[in-house]
């Protein structure tokens, strides 16, 4: 499988195998929310200013801030680790960014397939009205 890896300026320090954005800057920044637009995984850690390798498509190791399981679909979140999608409290427009390929007890770091894609979440509707 062909990977898709490009490099960008860092807007702040991003710490390797985590979630990045673009920025109004046109610089990547980490992505800390399953609504941001993410853009791919840093590859390497580097300090702001540095210029980085991000993957934006293809097999990955990510850093996740939760547990896991293989074939969970995976969104940004706090420090810009991944975590499984909860469409019970997310809704909306969101970003999928990876596929986990491994399943992780807790916060760890596992092999994915990064596609990044904006989905929409609609809300769930009370079981109880018609």
């Amino acid at each position: 499988m062909e990977q898709i890896i490009k490099s960008f300026t860092y807007g702040q320090d991003i710490d390797a195998n985590t979630a990045v954005k673009f920025s109004q800057e046109g610089v990547v920044v980490k992505a800390t929310d399953p609504t941001d637009s993410v853009c791919g995984i840093a590859l390497f850690s580097g300090l702001q200013g540095a210029k980085g390798d991000i993957l934006m498509f293809g097999l990955s190791r990510v850093s996740t801030g939760a547990a896991v399981n293989a074939g969970d679909v995976l969104v940004a979140s706090t420090g810009a680790k991944l975590i499984p999608l909860d469409t019970d409290d997310d809704q909306g427009q969101m970003t999928i960014v990876a596929k986990a390929l491994e399943t992780a007890s807790s916060a760890a770091i596992v092999s994915a397939f990064v596609n990044p894609q904006a989905i929409f979440v609609p809300e769930a509707e009370d079981a109880g009205q018609a």
